[in-house]
């Protein structure tokens, strides 16, 4: 990463640089909006984009990296009489999470709200960068791009049928394992053989009870149970609301969601390795394509829009 900082020390630097400061929690973070600055003709002239692992010594030490910042920006209002400039010259971008909600589904379907933004510290609408692409149009739009000759009218015609079924899923599975405090250990472990497609439904299958049990997940039978019945109590009613894509955790939601994509053309009679490679294929190469595909369709992503708007004031 370079040089690290304490947060005064920080904050020394960005007063001295002529330019403004972006400060965000990681790299995928930094790389979508570095590709928004490109498309928007805005380079580091403009403004220094900055990752909060940046911060490696002093008070911040142990800190995850939204701590980090909001420990920035708390500081930084401590000091803005005296430097007034730093209310124009810095700005945050950090993800919701689950910021300001219940984790109920049947309140989730009416009582979801977008976070409050301010006029430079900005939140993500959904739980991370990610959710911003966990639409039909993007999956089919990198289908097209790297899979065609599997893209027929039947698999597009399929997908947006079991869209939200699959989006249902991943909430599911993401709120399950916030429950049992196991995100770390569910990283990448999702595949198309965990996920069961019939004519009605997506659920989990029995392995991924197998896969879980390997990742050390306690009683992962009675959790895959419990998510595949909590889809008939409410998160396949809030699938169908547009804000349901903002629900899912980020990296989770996206490996449960490509790994149903997977699923439905292994259902459909693709053959296995095409499907694997749907559902787990070249991630850089995917993750880049999604980088062009948000930084051309953001306009309608707060508050992307409004943080390039930032950095052109």
């Amino acid at each position: 990463m370079g040089r690290s900082y304490s947060i005064n020390g920080y904050i020394n630097a960005v007063k001295q640089r002529s330019a403004k400061t972006l400060l965000l929690e990681g790299p995928t973070d930094r790389g979508a909006l570095r590709r928004i600055m490109t498309e928007c003709h805005l380079c580091s002239t403009h403004t220094v984009v900055d990752e909060a692992g940046l911060f490696e010594n002093g008070d911040l030490n142990g800190y995850g990296e939204k701590q980090k910042i909001l420990r920035t920006i708390s500081r930084v209002h401590d000091i803005l009489d005296k430097h007034p400039e730093l209310g124009h010259k810095f700005a945050t971008l950090i993800d919701r999470e689950w910021d300001g909600l219940r984790l109920e589904p049947f309140e989730l379907v009416n009582e979801w709200s977008a976070p409050e933004q301010s006029s430079n510290n900005f939140i993500t609408t959904g739980h991370s960068i990610e959710n911003y692409y966990f639409t039909q149009e993007y999956v089919v739009d990198y289908l097209k791009h790297a899979h065609s000759e599997y893209l027929t009218t039947t698999f597009r015609d399929t997908i947006q049928t079991y869209f939200p079924k699959a989006i249902a899923l991943a909430v599911a599975v993401s709120f399950a394992m916030n429950d049992a405090k196991v995100f770390s250990r569910s990283k990448q472990m999702f595949g198309i053989g965990h996920i069961d497609v019939d004519r009605e439904t997506i659920r989990l299958s029995s392995e991924f009870s197998d896969a879980a049990l390997k990742r050390g997940i306690d009683e992962p039978e009675l959790l895959r149970l419990r998510i595949n019945d909590s889809l008939n109590e409410g998160w396949t009613v809030l699938a169908s609301k547009p804000h349901a894509k903002w629900l899912p955790h980020g990296h989770i939601g996206s490996d449960v969601i490509w790994a149903c994509i997977g699923a439905i053309a292994l259902y459909l009679g693709v053959h296995r390795a095409a499907c694997d490679s749907i559902a787990h294929g070249n991630q850089e190469e995917r993750r880049r394509h999604w980088h062009s595909w948000l930084a051309c369709t953001c306009s309608d992503a707060q508050p992307l829009p409004a943080t390039i708007e930032w950095m052109k004031r």
